[in-house]
């Protein structure tokens, strides 16, 4: 197994975190994943939100149809992308501003625990 590298080898500008995003959405391993994670993270381009404690169908509703709500609260926190990552439980939040970032994560964390109520809801009154 080869070492990751951890120096980051693009740049600042805007088109360099468009590179990185879209080799890490065609990333063929978990490896090129991560070593594009590692990159966008040293060169503070990505938030990651540990999804796993929710359940699919509030993932999915979280998400909206087509990813709605995602696109909305992307171009609404000016961000680059908000995206899940089925296999890793992950929401990832790109974009070269921190604080978009954060915010974009605290509302999306905000509607998670909103369809997650409505889903326990769901539960109870169906038994």
């Amino acid at each position: 197994m080869q070492p990751i590298q951890i120096m980051p080898i693009y740049g600042t500008n805007t088109s360099d975190i468009v590179s990185l995003y879209h080799h890490s959405r065609n990333s063929n391993t978990f490896q090129e994943l991560h070593e594009s994670r590692v990159i966008a993270y040293n060169n503070n381009w990505i938030t990651l939100f540990d999804a796993s404690d929710y359940p699919t169908p509030v993932l999915k509703k979280t998400i909206g149809k087509k990813g709605k709500n995602f696109i909305y609260k992307t171009e609404k926190n000016n961000l680059l992308s908000i995206w899940y990552d089925l296999q890793t439980n992950v929401i990832e939040f790109w974009g070269d501003n921190y604080k978009n970032r954060i915010t974009a994560m605290t509302q999306i964390q905000t509607n998670l625990n909103k369809n997650l109520q409505d889903y326990n809801k769901k539960l109870i009154n169906n038994n």
